[in-house]
């Protein structure tokens, strides 16, 4: 088959090398593209589906776990701006195990506590140890980096929070959790091909060294012909890391500083040291 022939070629083959700074520049780009289709669709095989499982299961259990941890008492009114409630306050609502997972979490022991008698101060947010706090004219969120986000009840319009409205939401939400999972599989699947695709245009910068190298080896080449070896010299390293990944369970090696860039460099060099005609 010609492109398993290509592969091979791609890896060892000083005759192949010496044909591809006169090849077309399409057939490099065909190769390229063929190969990565080819890793994605095995590695996705491999990984996409449990993930997908993992995440849909994540998911279903996420908005259980906030549906059920939602008091039965509790009523949270926003009204023109303010926020009112029937429990008595400060009010704690517990980080469960499930939630947890889906929020930066470490070290809280609160989701959510809800004190509109007392302005928001940040030691007293430490104190609460919570993600969030609801004050009277205001959310206060923890954000990923940190910091603190606002918002604003008078930007939320008003509206009652119960446990009905909560179960009912939940109750609308799950028929749809049949398509979490292929919809995590599409997004891992592309999301593994958009990270082989970004190698297109680390080719553009290798090229550059490998200008360098058929300076020192006298071999001549052109920016474009460096860079149509580029795309076929990367399938060793693209294809190395690939069985790094897929076999990362059974090892601890995760590879070394710029592994990749020195083993594209290696092939390239292996291939073209000698510059005599190769039958």
């Amino acid at each position: 088959m010609k492109f398993l022939d290509n592969i091979r070629d791609s890896i060892y083959s000083p005759k192949f090398y010496q044909d591809i700074p006169w090849s077309g520049f399409w057939k490099a780009v065909k190769h390229f593209f063929l190969f990565i289709f080819v890793l994605t669709v095995i590695q996705a095989s491999i990984t996409a589906v449990p993930i997908a499982t993992s995440f849909k299961v994540g998911v279903q259990n996420f908005v259980n776990s906030l549906a059920a941890s939602y008091p039965e008492e509790l009523v949270i009114t926003i009204k023109d701006g303010e926020a009112e409630v029937n429990v008595e306050e400060p009010f704690f609502l517990s980080l469960s195990k499930e939630v947890s997972g889906f929020v930066e979490s470490e070290g809280f022991e609160n989701l959510l506590v809800i004190d509109t008698q007392n302005p928001y101060k940040g030691i007293q947010m430490d104190e609460y140890s919570t993600i969030a706090w609801l004050t009277k004219d205001a959310l206060f969120v923890r954000g990923d980096d940190g910091g603190i986000d606002v918002i604003n009840l008078s930007d939320v319009g008003d509206f009652t929070l119960d446990k009905r409205l909560i179960d009912s939401g939940v109750s609308m939400i799950t028929p749809y959790s049949k398509y979490l999972g292929p919809i995590a599989v599409v997004a891992v699947t592309l999301g593994i091909y958009l990270s082989y695709s970004q190698r297109l245009f680390y080719a553009l910068f290798f090229a550059l060294v490998l200008l360098i190298l058929s300076s020192v080896l006298k071999l001549h080449w052109t920016y474009g012909q460096a860079y149509k070896i580029s795309l076929y010299a990367m399938t060793a390293g693209m294809l190395f890391e690939f069985l790094l990944g897929v076999t990362s369970a059974y090892h601890q090696f995760s590879g070394f500083p710029f592994m990749f860039s020195l083993i594209t460099l290696a092939v390239v060099f292996i291939n073209v040291r000698s510059k005599k005609p190769v039958s």
